[in-house]
């Protein structure tokens, strides 16, 4: 766990670019976010959020997440949160219910953060290809499960979310702790190579994509919490960089992966094919 004390310290984590470092009101409730998020421990630092996560009866009925945006606050809630945040000074308040909730939470909340900070969550199985990584994004039923039980273990990055970067020189795909069917999942980054927008077919192939078709498939796997419009002009904004600094391409593929081949090896492969070495 990172030299990390349990459970004297609070716990700190990183999820891709952003850290969080929670304050639990409770020792029950430290040892349950260091046993769900061990793998994503690291020490705290200054410029992390710091989150007061306190235990609260609600009441509201609403079970879908919504983000609403106060002039440089922010609330998350759900009929099983609530939170209240200060982007400018980067802490705020949680009340949950339990803390399995937390995990509910943590999407919405970095949906809507990273749209600012050039970034987004996206539904989709992240693979390590050679020294980067591969994103295949699909809605639910689309095959991400499918695929990442073709991959190695230690290659899938996560099986159902993973969270699209642009640091300084380029695009990066991060593991998350948000797991599918499969749980297979890790905290490491690399340079995204290449996003697959997933398709089932009886056999193997790729296409490469326009830009605009590119950004349309791509919208419809990002997550997306907020109820007004602030953050959708972001949104657009870090699609359309995406899908014009990395190949994306339409990606066909049967139930079991060519003979002989990995995953990936074939989707190496089929990059090549495409010309994107």
């Amino acid at each position: 766990m990172s030299g990390i004390p349990f459970p004297e310290n609070n716990p700190a984590f990183r999820i891709g670019p952003v850290g969080f470092h929670f304050h639990p009101s409770s020792i029950l409730h430290k040892k349950q976010l260091f046993s769900e998020y061990r793998r994503f421990l690291t020490k705290a630092h200054p410029d992390f959020w710091q989150i007061a996560l306190e235990p609260a009866a609600l009441e509201q009925p609403r079970e879908v997440p919504v983000v609403e945006e106060k002039t440089g606050r922010f609330s998350v809630s759900s009929g099983r949160f609530h939170g209240e945040f200060s982007r400018k000074e980067r802490r705020g308040r949680l009340r949950v219910r339990n803390t399995a909730a937390v995990t509910t939470f943590l999407r919405a909340f970095l949906s809507h953060v990273l749209t600012k900070e050039r970034g987004f969550l996206l539904h989709g199985a992240g693979v390590r290809v050679n020294d980067g990584a591969c994103l295949l994004a699909g809605v639910s039923g689309s095959g991400k499960s499918t695929l990442s039980r073709m991959a190695a273990p230690g290659d899938v990055l996560s099986d159902e979310l993973v969270l699209a970067h642009r640091g300084d020189a380029r695009w990066q795909a991060y593991g998350t702790p948000f797991y599918g069917d499969v749980r297979r999942n890790q905290p490491a980054g690399y340079p995204l190579r290449a996003v697959f927008l997933l398709e089932k077919a009886g056999e193997w192939s790729a296409e490469r994509l326009s830009q605009s078709d590119a950004a349309r498939g791509l919208l419809k796997c990002v997550l997306n919490f907020s109820a007004g419009r602030e953050g959708y002009s972001s949104l657009l904004d870090n699609t359309a960089d995406l899908t014009a600094a990395v190949p994306c391409l339409r990606l066909r593929f049967a139930k079991k992966r060519p003979h002989g081949k990995s995953l990936t090896a074939t989707l190496d492969g089929l990059l090549r094919s495409e010309g994107l070495s």
